[in-house]
């Protein structure tokens, strides 16, 4: 209840100050932007080109350790003991291999993305700072952060239009 009340507090208190402003904000709906900017559709297919391979190498990995693994499973009432232990064996490397290659794949990948959505959220920042100068706006905030915005303050569509 306290948080609550407390969270009230804060909002009242922001849009308060907010209205502080004289009339030199504006809002940009991010989740819009994210999913509508070009530049994003061709980091997301860039992104895929490059790590396909990987992606696919990875999941032949996974399809070959389950195989092995419902052979064990299968099979090991019928197999002799060194033959159960050596597919054991493989079985443990094969994870182990699998483990570490996803790995691998996961840091590459999340390195490629922040390095393209670097340079992405680098140009957003700079055409909502242009047109942030060219209205004069003194603040521009995330709409998505707001509990409530007026949509004759939302930017979102010129943002768009100028990240094409």
């Amino acid at each position: 209840m306290k948080r609550l009340l407390v969270s009230l507090i804060s909002a009242s208190a922001l849009v308060w100050s907010l209205s502080s402003f004289a009339a030199g904000y504006a809002f940009v709906d991010m989740k819009k932007v994210f999913s509508s900017a070009p530049q994003i559709k061709n980091i997301n297919k860039s992104l895929e080109d490059k790590f396909s391979s990987r992606k696919n190498a990875l999941v032949k990995a996974n399809e070959t350790l389950q195989a092995d693994i419902k052979k064990l499973e299968r099979d090991r009432a019928v197999m002799s003991p060194k033959d159960a232990q050596a597919l054991t064996s493989k079985i443990e490397k094969e994870g182990a291999k699998l483990r570490e290659d996803q790995m691998a794949f996961q840091q590459a990948l999340f390195a490629a993305q922040n390095e393209a959505m670097k340079g992405f959220m680098d140009k957003l920042t700079g055409v909502v700072t242009q047109i942030a100068k060219d209205k004069s706006y003194d603040f521009v905030a995330p709409k998505n952060e707001m509990v409530y915005t007026n949509d004759s303050l939302d930017i979102t569509s010129q943002v768009i239009d100028k990240l094409k």
